[in-house]
């Protein structure tokens, strides 16, 4: 028997499978032809049926820090290859620091929070307990002279800068 849902979106509709008859159409007695089935299961695949380079190119578009420890999770074929993207991904970031090829970007986020005014000089760690980028000071290009004496946090789940209150004893 046809039920609608009882939420805001109307239009659809769950429908019971032994009952398939919704109301103002016409009940079939034939069997289903052979072509629709055929049609019917190709388009029913699974991402586990790709190939392990298309599947490990499609993870490596995921983020290192939850987004890896969320996927390695699915099955076993995925952490094997988590683990070989997340290899891949920390290798080519230590040859590009010894090559020196990195450089400040700066990106513009859909999301919350203002960014940090980009700088160089400062000093910066990750801390795996609540997946976050700590920023320390630095200074910026125009004022050379004047340095920063401020503590950063990125969320690199949110990709939200938050700056922490810092506190302590001289």
């Amino acid at each position: 028997m046809a039920s609608s849902s009882d939420s805001e979106d109307d239009g659809f509709m769950a429908v019971d499978p032994e009952d398939a008859v919704v109301e103002g159409t016409m009940e079939q007695d034939e069997e289903p032809h052979a072509e629709l089935e055929v049609e019917e299961t190709r388009h029913n695949r699974s991402m586990l049926e790709l190939p392990e380079e298309v599947l490990e190119y499609i993870l490596s578009f995921l983020s290192p820090y939850q987004e890896h420890k969320t996927a390695a999770l699915v099955c076993k074929q995925w952490y094997r290859l988590i683990k070989g993207v997340a290899h891949q991904c920390y290798h080519g970031f230590i040859k590009a620091v010894q090559e020196g090829n990195i450089q400040w970007e700066s990106r513009t986020y859909p999301y919350p929070g203002t960014p940090i005014t980009q700088r160089f000089s400062h000093s910066a760690c990750y801390y795996d307990a609540n997946q976050s980028m700590y920023v320390f000071g630095g200074c910026t290009q125009s004022s050379c002279n004047a340095a920063f004496n401020d503590l950063w946090r990125l969320d690199l789940n949110s990709k939200e800068w938050i700056r922490p209150l810092a506190s302590g004893e001289r």
